[in-house]
């Protein structure tokens, strides 16, 4: 944890209630601007994250 991270974590928070969990793993991969690949894009479809579902079909 950083305090980058941290502050980005609060900045989550303040967008919707959400796991704890969540908001962290967004507030990390926007930090280190990572992509996150998860089959749950809902959950982040609100931060800033760049998500990707590999389970979707492509349209």
């Amino acid at each position: 944890m950083t305090d980058q991270i941290a502050v980005e974590w609060g900045r989550i928070a303040t967008i919707r209630p959400r796991g704890d969990v969540d908001g962290l793993i967004a507030a990390t991969a926007i930090v280190h601007d990572l992509i996150l690949i998860t089959r749950n894009v809902k959950d982040f479809e609100d931060t800033d994250a760049s998500v990707i579902n590999p389970w979707e079909t492509p349209a």
